[in-house]
């Protein structure tokens, strides 16, 4: 969230989330790897697409300084406002003079998260979502399917990508897992990734 310019522990991950269902670890935060032995390893363990968020073109929301491990460039703590209605939770955190929003909408049958860009210049918006290992894909044009044990859960996404991505759950240990992107056109302003449970 920001601490005098140094961003915390210096992720790059404000607005990211972790997602368990029935004691299951789906949508996951990939850890830091190491810090100080690997420059390059740190920097794309902490980096934006490294993590359940969302990033304008290709860039991160805080820039890398090189010597600097534990510092993020331009780190100042985000806007964040909380709305309770109902079943729903509104949590909406807003970035660059209000440019980026993030809202959840939980209920006790989904989970809608909304990511919109209040830009003036249209710019492509890129979303993540890292998995855990070991979680089985099922991939339409429009919808996921994550399983594990049998316990499903459905995620409504215009056209998803499965990607791989590294994940460290120790110090200095990483393993193979998958993350799903989605690529939003600079014409479409606002995109929801819905997240359903049935079972």
């Amino acid at each position: 969230m920001g601490q005098d310019g140094n961003g915390g522990h210096a992720h790059n991950d404000t607005g990211s989330f972790e997602l368990n269902y029935k004691g299951k670890d789906f949508i996951i935060d990939p850890g830091s790897y190491v810090y100080t032995a690997d420059p390059k390893q740190r920097n794309k363990f902490r980096s934006i697409f490294s993590h359940s968020i969302f990033a304008i073109r290709n860039q991160e929301f805080n820039r890398f300084i090189k010597g600097k491990l534990f510092t993020l460039q331009g780190a100042e703590p985000p806007k964040v406002r909380l709305k309770i209605k109902k079943s729903q939770i509104i949590f909406s955190i807003s970035y660059f003079d209000k440019k980026l929003k993030r809202i959840f909408k939980i209920s006790p049958k989904n989970v809608k998260i909304s990511d919109k860009v209040n830009s003036p210049n249209r710019q492509k918006l890129i979303q993540n979502l890292i998995l855990n290992d070991r979680i089985k894909t099922n991939i339409g044009k429009n919808q996921v399917i994550l399983s594990k044990n049998r316990i499903k859960i459905y995620l409504k996404i215009h056209n998803p990508k499965l990607e791989p991505i590294e994940i460290s759950k120790a110090y200095n240990q990483k393993i193979n897992s998958y993350k799903i992107t989605n690529i939003i056109p600079p014409t479409q302003k606002n995109k929801i990734i819905e997240i359903i449970s049935r079972n």
